[in-house]
Protein backbone atom coordinates (compact mmCIF):
# COMPACT_ATOMS: atom_id res chain seq x y z
CA UNK A 1 0.00 0.00 0.00
CA UNK A 2 2.90 2.38 0.71
CA UNK A 3 4.02 1.98 -2.48
CA UNK A 4 0.63 1.45 -4.45
CA UNK A 5 -0.27 5.56 -2.98
CA UNK A 6 2.87 7.42 -4.60
CA UNK A 7 2.65 5.25 -8.04
CA UNK A 8 -1.41 6.92 -8.02
CA UNK A 9 -0.17 10.04 -6.68
CA UNK A 10 2.26 10.41 -9.34
CA UNK A 11 0.20 9.15 -11.91
CA UNK A 12 -2.04 11.86 -11.49
CA UNK A 13 0.02 14.31 -11.24
CA UNK A 14 1.28 13.02 -15.18
CA UNK A 15 -1.97 13.76 -16.02
CA UNK A 16 -2.60 16.80 -15.08
CA UNK A 17 -2.52 20.17 -18.11
CA UNK A 18 0.71 21.26 -16.69
CA UNK A 19 2.39 18.27 -17.13
CA UNK A 20 0.85 17.57 -20.39
CA UNK A 21 2.38 21.05 -21.59
CA UNK A 22 5.79 20.43 -19.54
CA UNK A 23 6.22 16.65 -21.85
CA UNK A 24 5.24 18.30 -24.69
CA UNK A 25 7.59 21.35 -24.74
CA UNK A 26 10.78 18.86 -23.37
CA UNK A 27 10.06 16.23 -26.50
CA UNK A 28 10.14 19.83 -28.55
CA UNK A 29 12.92 21.54 -27.18
CA UNK A 30 14.75 17.61 -28.38
CA UNK A 31 13.31 17.54 -31.33
CA UNK A 32 14.32 21.27 -32.63
CA UNK A 33 18.38 20.50 -30.82
CA UNK A 34 18.52 17.17 -32.92
CA UNK A 35 18.08 19.37 -36.07
CA UNK A 36 19.69 21.98 -34.68
CA UNK A 37 22.78 19.89 -34.15
CA UNK A 38 22.17 18.09 -37.76
CA UNK A 39 21.92 21.00 -39.92
CA UNK A 40 24.79 22.17 -38.41
CA UNK A 41 27.31 19.46 -38.77
CA UNK A 42 25.88 18.80 -42.48
CA UNK A 43 26.68 22.74 -42.89
CA UNK A 44 30.21 21.56 -41.29
CA UNK A 45 31.10 18.63 -43.11
CA UNK A 46 29.94 20.27 -46.63
CA UNK A 47 32.57 18.88 -49.14
CA UNK A 48 33.99 20.16 -52.56
CA UNK A 49 31.07 20.15 -55.44
CA UNK A 50 33.67 18.39 -57.59
CA UNK A 51 33.84 15.73 -54.50
CA UNK A 52 30.37 15.66 -53.93
CA UNK A 53 27.99 12.98 -55.12
CA UNK A 54 24.51 13.92 -56.36
CA UNK A 55 22.48 11.57 -55.32
CA UNK A 56 23.82 12.16 -51.68
CA UNK A 57 23.42 15.58 -52.02
CA UNK A 58 19.84 15.56 -53.22
CA UNK A 59 19.53 13.83 -50.52
CA UNK A 60 20.88 16.59 -48.01
CA UNK A 61 18.87 18.99 -49.36
CA UNK A 62 15.39 16.70 -48.95
CA UNK A 63 16.58 16.22 -45.45
CA UNK A 64 17.49 19.64 -44.75
CA UNK A 65 13.81 20.79 -45.92
CA UNK A 66 12.36 18.31 -43.65
CA UNK A 67 14.35 19.42 -40.93
CA UNK A 68 12.94 22.95 -41.32
CA UNK A 69 9.00 21.83 -41.61
CA UNK A 70 10.01 19.95 -38.14
CA UNK A 71 10.79 23.27 -36.76
CA UNK A 72 8.10 24.77 -38.10
CA UNK A 73 5.53 22.40 -36.68
CA UNK A 74 7.93 22.45 -33.54
CA UNK A 75 7.17 26.31 -33.02
CA UNK A 76 3.76 26.15 -34.18
CA UNK A 77 3.08 23.62 -31.13
CA UNK A 78 4.86 25.86 -28.70
CA UNK A 79 2.91 28.92 -29.82
CA UNK A 80 -0.28 26.61 -29.56
CA UNK A 81 0.15 25.62 -25.92
CA UNK A 82 0.87 29.34 -24.80
CA UNK A 83 -1.14 31.59 -27.39
CA UNK A 84 -3.81 29.33 -28.61
CA UNK A 85 -6.38 32.08 -28.93
CA UNK A 86 -3.39 33.85 -31.43
CA UNK A 87 -3.28 30.62 -33.73
CA UNK A 88 -7.38 30.27 -33.72
CA UNK A 89 -6.15 34.25 -35.33
CA UNK A 90 -3.96 32.48 -37.65
CA UNK A 91 -6.00 29.89 -38.82
CA UNK A 92 -9.14 32.54 -40.38
CA UNK A 93 -7.37 35.03 -41.11
CA UNK A 94 -4.78 34.00 -43.35
CA UNK A 95 -4.23 36.81 -45.82
CA UNK A 96 -1.08 39.50 -46.28
CA UNK A 97 -1.34 43.51 -46.06
CA UNK A 98 -0.50 43.39 -49.77
CA UNK A 99 -2.98 40.40 -50.80
CA UNK A 100 -5.63 42.23 -49.09
CA UNK A 101 -5.14 45.56 -51.18
CA UNK A 102 -5.02 44.18 -54.17
CA UNK A 103 -8.09 41.53 -53.67
CA UNK A 104 -9.90 45.11 -52.36
CA UNK A 105 -9.34 46.88 -55.24
CA UNK A 106 -11.36 44.66 -57.83
CA UNK A 107 -14.60 44.50 -56.28
CA UNK A 108 -17.64 46.73 -57.28
CA UNK A 109 -17.86 50.48 -55.32
CA UNK A 110 -20.43 49.50 -53.86
CA UNK A 111 -19.11 46.10 -51.93
CA UNK A 112 -15.82 48.59 -50.60
CA UNK A 113 -18.45 51.26 -49.86
CA UNK A 114 -20.52 48.84 -47.19
CA UNK A 115 -17.51 46.72 -46.45
CA UNK A 116 -19.28 43.85 -48.13
CA UNK A 117 -16.17 42.00 -47.88
CA UNK A 118 -14.13 39.26 -45.18
CA UNK A 119 -11.93 41.23 -43.00
CA UNK A 120 -8.57 40.36 -43.11
CA UNK A 121 -7.72 40.92 -39.15
CA UNK A 122 -9.66 40.64 -36.16
CA UNK A 123 -9.46 44.46 -35.63
CA UNK A 124 -11.21 45.35 -38.90
CA UNK A 125 -13.31 42.22 -38.01
CA UNK A 126 -14.82 43.94 -34.89
CA UNK A 127 -15.67 47.31 -36.28
CA UNK A 128 -16.98 45.76 -39.97
CA UNK A 129 -19.65 44.08 -37.99
CA UNK A 130 -20.62 46.96 -36.05
CA UNK A 131 -21.03 48.95 -39.01
CA UNK A 132 -23.43 46.43 -40.10
CA UNK A 133 -25.49 45.63 -36.80
CA UNK A 134 -25.78 50.11 -36.78
CA UNK A 135 -26.74 49.56 -40.46
CA UNK A 136 -29.41 47.22 -40.01
CA UNK A 137 -30.73 48.83 -36.86
CA UNK A 138 -31.40 51.79 -38.57
CA UNK A 139 -32.97 49.97 -41.65
CA UNK A 140 -35.34 48.14 -39.29
CA UNK A 141 -36.32 51.42 -37.76
CA UNK A 142 -36.70 52.97 -40.80
CA UNK A 143 -39.03 50.61 -41.81
CA UNK A 144 -40.64 49.81 -38.86
CA UNK A 145 -41.70 53.88 -38.35
CA UNK A 146 -43.09 52.99 -42.09
CA UNK A 147 -45.17 50.22 -41.26
CA UNK A 148 -45.59 49.79 -37.82
CA UNK A 149 -44.85 51.53 -34.32
CA UNK A 150 -43.44 48.93 -31.45
CA UNK A 151 -42.31 51.39 -28.77
CA UNK A 152 -46.33 53.21 -29.60
CA UNK A 153 -47.63 49.84 -29.11
CA UNK A 154 -45.24 49.14 -25.93
CA UNK A 155 -46.18 52.43 -24.38
CA UNK A 156 -48.89 53.90 -25.43
CA UNK A 157 -49.62 57.03 -27.50
CA UNK A 158 -47.12 59.69 -27.13
CA UNK A 159 -48.17 62.59 -24.57
CA UNK A 160 -49.31 65.67 -26.06
CA UNK A 161 -47.85 68.71 -27.23
CA UNK A 162 -48.35 71.51 -24.51
CA UNK A 163 -50.64 74.29 -25.28
CA UNK A 164 -47.76 76.88 -25.76
CA UNK A 165 -45.92 74.47 -28.28
CA UNK A 166 -49.52 74.41 -30.47
CA UNK A 167 -49.99 78.12 -29.98
CA UNK A 168 -46.32 78.74 -31.46
CA UNK A 169 -46.32 76.58 -34.33
CA UNK A 170 -49.76 78.16 -35.51
CA UNK A 171 -48.52 81.41 -35.15
CA UNK A 172 -44.63 80.81 -36.72
CA UNK A 173 -45.33 78.37 -39.12
CA UNK A 174 -42.46 78.64 -40.72
CA UNK A 175 -40.33 78.93 -37.90
CA UNK A 176 -41.77 75.50 -36.47
CA UNK A 177 -41.35 73.98 -39.90
CA UNK A 178 -37.73 74.61 -39.92
CA UNK A 179 -37.30 73.72 -36.49
CA UNK A 180 -38.67 70.35 -36.43
CA UNK A 181 -36.97 70.06 -40.02
CA UNK A 182 -33.27 71.30 -38.25
CA UNK A 183 -34.51 68.18 -35.78
CA UNK A 184 -34.71 65.24 -38.11
CA UNK A 185 -31.69 66.55 -40.36
CA UNK A 186 -29.30 66.70 -36.56
CA UNK A 187 -30.70 63.18 -36.11
CA UNK A 188 -29.88 61.70 -39.62
CA UNK A 189 -26.93 63.43 -39.62
CA UNK A 190 -25.85 61.63 -36.22
CA UNK A 191 -26.78 58.12 -37.07
CA UNK A 192 -24.93 58.97 -40.63
CA UNK A 193 -21.62 60.39 -38.79
CA UNK A 194 -22.04 57.46 -36.83
CA UNK A 195 -22.06 54.74 -39.45
CA UNK A 196 -19.44 56.83 -41.40
CA UNK A 197 -17.05 56.91 -38.15
CA UNK A 198 -17.17 52.94 -37.48
CA UNK A 199 -16.47 52.70 -41.08
CA UNK A 200 -13.55 54.61 -41.34
CA UNK A 201 -12.31 52.98 -38.20
CA UNK A 202 -12.68 49.72 -40.36
CA UNK A 203 -10.74 50.94 -42.90
CA UNK A 204 -7.72 52.20 -41.08
CA UNK A 205 -7.30 48.45 -39.61
CA UNK A 206 -7.28 47.72 -42.91
CA UNK A 207 -4.73 49.89 -44.38
CA UNK A 208 -2.36 49.69 -41.80
CA UNK A 209 0.06 46.64 -41.72
CA UNK A 210 0.65 46.39 -38.58
CA UNK A 211 -2.29 45.06 -37.67
CA UNK A 212 -2.32 41.80 -40.03
CA UNK A 213 -1.31 38.62 -38.45
CA UNK A 214 0.73 37.59 -41.46
CA UNK A 215 3.23 40.46 -43.03
CA UNK A 216 5.90 40.10 -45.57
CA UNK A 217 9.52 41.11 -44.93
CA UNK A 218 10.06 44.16 -46.58
CA UNK A 219 13.38 43.14 -48.30
CA UNK A 220 13.35 39.18 -49.10
CA UNK A 221 9.53 39.20 -49.81
CA UNK A 222 9.30 36.18 -47.16
CA UNK A 223 5.52 35.70 -45.50
CA UNK A 224 6.28 35.55 -41.97
CA UNK A 225 3.67 35.71 -38.60
CA UNK A 226 3.56 38.84 -36.70
CA UNK A 227 4.45 37.95 -32.94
Amino acid sequence: MGILVPAVLTWLRDLSSQARRVRTLDELSKLVAFWDNWTKMVSSTAVLTEHSHLFDECSLQALAQDARRELLRAGQKARLIYRPKVNQAFDKYKVTFKQFQAYRSKLPWYRRALLLYAAPNPSAAWFKSTFHFLLVLQIVEIVGLEYFDPLGTLLGPPPPPTAWVVEFGHAHHLIAFLMYLAFWIFLVGCALGLNAWVRRIAIKYENDPQFYLWAEHPKTGTVYRQG
